[in-house]
């Protein structure tokens, strides 16, 4: 038997269960606006998301619930190329 994942890409139970750190909680704007924009993705969208974060489209057999424990603050002139990249990658470019 080969596992490969879940198909099912559940992101309202990743939001659910994400943990937050450097002054980041479930109530910080940045927080609602990523969020507000992950759950606007296209079901292809978030499979592109998902394989970005995990080097996979497919969700852990598990579910995604039990994946994301703690976001943190990324975004800074040092890590600007790698946000570059990011929505390069989602954009499929």
């Amino acid at each position: 038997m080969i596992i490969c994942g879940s198909q099912i890409l559940d992101f309202v139970e990743l939001e659910k269960s994400a943990r937050y750190q450097d002054g980041f909680d479930e109530n910080s704007e940045t927080i609602k606006q990523f969020w507000e924009v992950v759950h606007s993705l296209s079901p292809e969208e978030k499979k592109k998301f998902l394989s970005f974060l995990t080097g996979c489209d497919r969700a852990p057999i598990d579910g995604l619930g039990n994946w994301l424990k703690i976001l943190k603050k990324f975004f800074n002139k040092k890590n600007l190329k790698k946000v570059f990249y990011f929505f390069q990658f989602l954009k499929g470019a």
